[in-house]
């Protein structure tokens, strides 16, 4: 009976782990380089993937990310904090990583400096391959403001679901043997 309980316990604790053996990105600009609409996806895993870096109006300097959501996994959030100096307020798109692109949603003018949730009403977003960049400045003068995003990775509920299910008929059998 405890043997049972424990193999129940620890199933849906590893439900919580799937990306197990990944780590969440840590990406800073000053250290892995400028961000550019060109480069490869982005591999995310279960926490918060998070980039930090600067951006110009002049010289123009619009950083995007691109990144795949894998399997059994959904981006539950995305926040944003950005300092202000010369720029106002900026926007952010974000889209699907296809071809002609496929917007998803504005995150509306962000007047600087900003902190906080962008993009809730699109989110969760699902497995998939995506697109965030930066879509529009409105500036007094040429600035560079610094800026971190956060995307919180979680596992998909129903894969949760399924390991739970799983734990129970495993306890269940245990149970009746």
């Amino acid at each position: 009976m405890k043997i049972s309980i424990v193999l129940a316990v620890l199933l849906v604790i590893g439900s919580f782990g799937m990306g197990a053996g990944a780590v969440p990105i840590s990406y800073d600009e000053a250290i892995d380089g400028d961000l550019d609409i060109d480069d490869p996806l982005f591999q995310f895993d279960i926490g918060v993937n998070r980039f930090s870096g600067s951006m110009s109006v002049s010289p123009a300097d619009w950083d995007s990310i691109n990144f795949s959501i894998p399997d059994g996994m959904e981006l539950a959030g995305i926040t944003a904090s950005i300092e202000g100096g010369g720029i106002e307020r900026t926007e952010y798109a974000l889209a699907m990583f296809d071809y002609p692109y496929t917007h998803l949603g504005f995150s509306g003018e962000l007047y600087l400096p900003f902190s906080g949730s962008i993009f809730d009403d699109v989110l969760p977003l699902e497995t998939g391959n995506y697109r965030l960049r930066h879509y529009v400045f409105v500036s007094t003068e040429p600035d560079i403001h610094d800026y971190i995003l956060e995307f919180n990775v979680i596992p998909e509920p129903s894969s949760i679901f399924l390991f739970a299910v799983a734990g129970l008929g495993l306890l269940r059998r245990r149970r009746q043997a």
